[in-house]
């Protein structure tokens, strides 16, 4: 067989290995789930594990032949636009469709794992060639672009995803785990036009290029059954059985110059595409149906224009093809695959009919919360049920104020205590879209009163306004705040300090208003002595009582308790309880005392006050001096008197 020598023009001719997606010259070896896309073919080794989802295991020697020859052909290649040569790893190809790359690798070609690699700007995997003039490995979880053509062996670990080919020259193809797809141009053979079972056939062989007058005769081989070739070419009758006939005709001109030409026939049974319907797809989904035929062989996939999104792949000669991708759009579509055999003329077709129907788009969330009366009410609306990003619209009858914008923020100010309903729609880059109606319940305002908490006391009730029943929660722990629903807080047993916390008071509708409330707790302010000692009329009294415990200075009331004074040193928290009672009886008074944060402190206390001390008037009591002045007068008057 001639093989044409390889033109780099839009890509670079693989001849007879074109079909293959694993090429190896001693074996190729799989491991684990595989998906392959493409022959595939071993020179010594066989092939082992692996099974072509498209394709087949075919022998390889002429194909490997060929691969010699592009091997030299990526060597000597001139580096001129659109061709690009490199000398190391690239992960990106930017280009045109026509643009070629050619990657030459001295040595081995190691791809790290986790690696992408990435086809830009229209350029394609079939015009990527890698000469690796040693072995190469794809590591782990990476991807790969082109045909990789290594001297030695290739090692594809788990994980791996290869758009292009794997042909391993002198060594093994180990895989394990992967996904091998590649795309090639159809094969287009030359032959005498193939024929169908019982209908005439009629065809004359002409032969250019030597002298006139050709004489034709069967050389080697059978020809379909019933079909007679004449001397002048000719080759004609009813063909009776199916079946692929090759023969040798060998051709003569007058001067006895001569050739042979191998020729293939195929007498066409009746080819049936399947299946008989397509199920439907959903727009913006993956879709995958296999086309194949009856009565087995390979062929040539076409159809008429598909809906935007699919394709059928592959277009060279294969058993079964798929049907493929993600519609774009619903709606209802009409187009024609045909099967023809790899020699171009038996073919058989089937009309289809798919629809493309929208997948169910749910508007999200099921319920909205409610609004307050004269409060910005906003949402963010989302959907799910298809591929982002969805533009969101509201309804023709929309309540006025109620604005949704495209990126499903729903917004407005409620003026009316009333529920409002609004229908908003998510519509998906594919024009599909889904509804939801809401009907949002409007709030009055809801107001909890105290407006603050004083510090005098140590629990107070709450109440709120509007007038109606209301439950109370809150405050959350670890605040040592108790309250009840009925709305009693109590702070009597709460550790001194300052709290911030919240109360909630909700309605029977659940409508709520919220106040975030400042407590400081006192801390315990002591008063001492707790009692006092008792006094005597017209006896000077004079005491002292001790404040302390929170923050001094203190402001002390009263200032008089009977004929008592209190007299407040505010330096150092004391007060003097001084006077002269005049009559006997109970004083009953109490000291309250405020520091600095308006934290009190009491004490009641009952200073008993006795008669004098003899029965009769009252005589002042002495000093001791004028005590002894008096003796001291009353003896000089005895004396007098003794004397006289």
């Amino acid at each position: 067989m001639i093989v044409h020598a390889l033109v780099l023009a839009a890509a670079l001719s693989l001849g007879r290995a074109e079909s293959f997606s694993i090429l190896a010259g001693s074996g190729v070896r799989a491991s684990g789930p595989m998906r392959v896309t493409g022959n595939v073919g071993a020179g010594s080794g066989g092939v082992t594990g692996l099974t072509p989802a498209v394709g087949d295991i075919l022998p390889s020697g002429d194909a490997l032949k060929d691969v010699a020859g592009a091997w030299d052909a990526l060597a000597s290649q001139q580096c001129v636009a659109p061709v690009h040569c490199l000398s190391s790893i690239t992960y990106a190809f930017n280009g045109g469709a026509d643009d070629v790359w050619i990657i030459q690798i001295d040595g081995d070609l190691i791809i790290p794992p986790g690696s992408s690699m990435k086809l830009l700007g229209g350029a394609k995997s079939s015009n990527v060639f890698w000469r690796v003039n040693g072995s190469a490995t794809l590591g782990e979880r990476s991807s790969f672009v082109g045909t990789l053509i290594a001297l030695r062996s290739i090692t594809v670990q788990e994980g791996v995803t290869v758009s292009g080919r794997l042909i391993a020259r002198q060594g093994t193809v180990t895989l394990t785990t992967d996904d091998v797809n590649f795309c090639c141009e159809p094969i287009e053979l030359s032959a005498l036009p193939n024929g169908s079972v019982n209908a005439q056939y009629d065809e004359t062989i002409a032969a250019t290029g030597g002298t006139e007058q050709y004489t034709f005769s069967l050389f080697a081989g059978s020809l379909p059954r019933d079909l007679e070739l004449a001397t002048t070419g000719r080759l004609f009758g009813i063909p009776t059985a199916p079946g692929s006939y090759t023969f040798i005709v060998l051709a003569k001109d007058f001067k006895g110059c001569s050739s042979i030409h191998t020729d293939t026939i195929v007498i066409c049974g009746t080819t049936t595409v399947s299946p008989n319907s397509l199920p439907d797809a959903v727009a913006g989904s993956a879709y995958s149906v296999l086309i194949t035929t009856s009565g087995g062989g390979v062929h040539v996939f076409t159809t008429t224009p598909l809906p935007d999104g699919l394709a059928l792949t592959p277009t060279s000669c294969t058993p079964q093809a798929l049907l493929c991708g993600t519609p774009k759009a619903a709606g209802e579509y009409h187009f024609t695959i045909t099967a023809t055999a790899c020699d171009g003329t038996c073919s058989g077709r089937r009309d289809y009919t798919l629809k493309v129907v929208c997948p169910v788009i749910t508007v999200l969330p099921p319920t909205l919360d409610a609004g307050t009366v004269g409060t910005l009410y906003q949402k963010l609306i989302t959907a799910s049920g298809s591929l982002e990003p969805y533009t969101f619209s509201a309804g023709p009858s929309t309540p006025p104020g109620v604005t949704v914008d495209s990126s499903g923020l729903l917004s407005f100010t409620p003026t009316m205590n009333e529920p409002y309903s609004v229908t908003i729609k998510a519509t998906d880059s594919h024009g599909c879209s889904g509804t939801r109606t809401y009907t949002i319940p409007v709030c009055p305002v809801i107001t909890i009163f105290p407006e603050s908490l004083p510090t005098d006391v140590t629990s107070v009730q709450l109440n709120a306004a509007p007038p109606g029943f209301y439950k109370f929660s809150g405050p959350a722990p670890p605040t040592p705040v108790a309250l009840t629903e009925a709305g009693l807080l109590d702070w009597s047993k709460t550790p001194e300090g300052d709290y911030s916390f919240t109360v909630i008071a909700t309605d029977a509708s659940g409508c709520f208003g919220k106040r975030t409330y400042e407590l400081f707790v006192c801390p315990t302010i002591m008063i001492s002595p707790t009692t006092l000692s008792r006094g005597t009329v017209l006896v000077h009294y004079s005491k002292v009582i001790t404040i302390t415990g929170g923050s001094p200075p203190y402001a002390v009331i009263p200032q008089t308790a009977g004929p008592l004074m209190l007299t407040p040193h505010i330096t150092n928290g004391m007060v003097t309880i001084s006077g002269t009672p005049m009559a006997a009886g109970i004083i009953d008074f109490t000291v309250i005392a405020t520091d600095s944060n308006g934290c009190v402190g009491k004490q009641t206390y009952h200073i008993a006050i006795d008669p004098p001390l003899v029965p009769g008037p009252v005589i002042p009591t002495l000093s001791e001096w004028m005590l002894a002045m008096l003796a001291i007068a009353l003896a000089s008057l005895a004396m007098i008197r003794r004397s006289g």
